[in-house]
């Protein structure tokens, strides 16, 4: 088990960095020293560690920690550091004035200060390969910190070897205009769609889509809200910009939807439903019912080991893909029958599951 240590580096003004680094499982002397930071901004790094790439996952119950096979730290020295001040456990000595309000360059000064500190702290690491990683809104952090260490790269000694930014924040204009762009590249409303943005949204000419169209205008903020410079527009495009489409994954969006919930069975019956929509054409490929047996087998158990889209690992708690799923031709909808198996209930004081049965094996015995 490799060694985890967490703790504060000074960004300095009074400003305390909490960091949680984890050493390397593989060889901590010679492997390289990684630093992760997630966006926001005001996203917790620890999130990182504990839902992205670090060697812990959080069990379901909350409360108890799984070790992560693909952590980062199988190869690498990872450190994650939470910024900007009060994110986190992170935290300020001092009282807020105009010279450490929140903004990049601050934010950026703070984490190039605890980085030195680091450093200082676990001198032994300080030759060994850098790299500066992260997503969102580190896609601002990262250059400007790089920047930093390159122009004073005499006196830090930082081995800075290379940069990764995964989903980046760069550019609040382009952002704003090219995820209209994506989302009728990718499918996510048609071209009749498309064309009425287009004439409600923007101008004729040869320029790039972000500077003759009122999307970045209309969301010129962080937060993507709509603003009052062409209501129309904003109406038109905010539900492909702020929602991306209910049931639909930003990060990964060919993944198939699925839905969960209940149907009304009649007479207080309520099934529990799995429908899991087709990776290929859902609009068109067929729908399939499908239904374990018994009487008393859950459908789910048909989902979770037969022809669903998963399979549950070895360790019981995660989930790997199937690649032989019906759901790739086809939308699956797997119902969990009769009333009272997996998670279908009764709402009336009807029979019980077990009496039916018992009655219907007592009228079998007796029939020829």
């Amino acid at each position: 088990m490799s060694q985890k240590c967490n703790g504060y580096l000074s960004g300095g003004k009074g400003k305390r960095l909490f960091y949680w680094f984890v050493e390397s499982q593989n060889n901590p002397s010679e492997d390289p020293v990684v630093l992760w930071l997630n966006g926001g901004p005001g996203c917790s790094s620890v999130e990182g560690l504990l839902t992205e790439n670090g060697p812990f996952r959080v069990a379901a119950n909350g409360k108890t920690l799984n070790l992560d096979p693909y952590s980062w730290n199988t190869f690498a020295n990872v450190l994650y550091l939470e910024s900007p001040i009060n994110v986190g456990f992170s935290y300020n000595t001092t009282q807020f004035t105009a010279s450490n309000v929140y903004n990049d360059e601050v934010t950026v000064n703070a984490k190039y200060n605890a980085l030195i500190n680091f450093f200082k702290k676990y001198p032994h690491f300080k030759l060994q390969k850098f790299y500066i990683t992260g997503e969102s809104y580190a896609g601002v952090y990262i250059p400007l910190l790089t920047r930093k260490i390159l122009e004073n790269r005499h006196e830090n000694g930082f081995n800075l070897k290379g940069i990764a930014i995964g989903n980046g924040f760069m550019d609040l204009y382009i952002l704003a205009a090219t995820r209209v762009e994506y989302a009728y590249y990718h499918g996510l409303f048609g071209l009749d769609y498309w064309n009425e943005i287009q004439e409600t949204c923007c101008r004729s000419g040869n320029e790039t889509l972000e500077n003759r169209c009122d999307f970045p205008l209309i969301f010129s903020n962080h937060t993507m809200k709509p603003q009052n410079h062409n209501k129309r527009c904003a109406l038109l495009v905010s539900p492909y910009i702020l929602h991306s489409v209910d049931k639909i994954d930003r990060y990964y969006i060919y993944n198939s939807c699925n839905y969960t919930g209940y149907l009304d069975g009649g007479n207080g019956y309520r099934l529990f439903y799995w429908f899991v929509e087709s990776q290929n054409y859902p609009s068109e490929d067929p729908v399939v019912l499908w239904l374990n047996g018994g009487p008393g087998c859950s459908s789910i158990a048909g989902l979770l080991t037969e022809n669903g889209p998963f399979r549950v690992a070895a360790d019981g708690t995660t989930l790997n893909l199937d690649p032989y799923s019906w759901n790739a031709f086809a939308n699956v909808l797997y119902l969990e029958s009769p009333v009272n198996v997996g998670f279908s209930y009764n709402t009336t004081n009807l029979p019980s599951l077990m009496y039916i049965m018992m009655k219907r094996q007592s009228i079998s015995n007796i029939m020829p």
